[in-house]
């Protein structure tokens, strides 16, 4: 029997949920949680997690997803590289995608 799947869907930890795609050689990360839960983020903030500093905390989500998330092709592990970060929404969520 052989299968493939294209698609998968991933609870990890905080985050609120995960998706990943693949595409041909490439593999595509989506995931959504809590802005407040970001790496460097001073805890017990009382603000809403703002835009900017969500955007100076880039290099800390960066090494975050590299010490979390692990995929793997061929016996290799991918390097995920950080695309972008979105939010925080009205639900105070951020979305990142690599």
């Amino acid at each position: 029997m052989l299968a493939a799947a294209t698609t998968a869907h991933a609870h990890l930890g905080n985050i609120s949920y995960a998706d990943f795609e693949v595409r041909g050689p490439s593999v595509l990360l989506r995931f959504k949680y809590a802005a407040h839960l970001t790496p460097g983020l001073p805890t017990g903030q009382e603000a809403p997690t703002s835009r900017a500093q969500l955007r100076s905390l880039e290099s800390a989500v960066q090494r975050w997803i590299d010490e979390t998330v692990v995929v793997h092709s061929g016996g290799e592990r991918c390097a995920l590289a950080l695309d972008s970060l979105v939010g925080p929404d009205a639900n105070q969520d951020l979305l990142v995608t690599c």
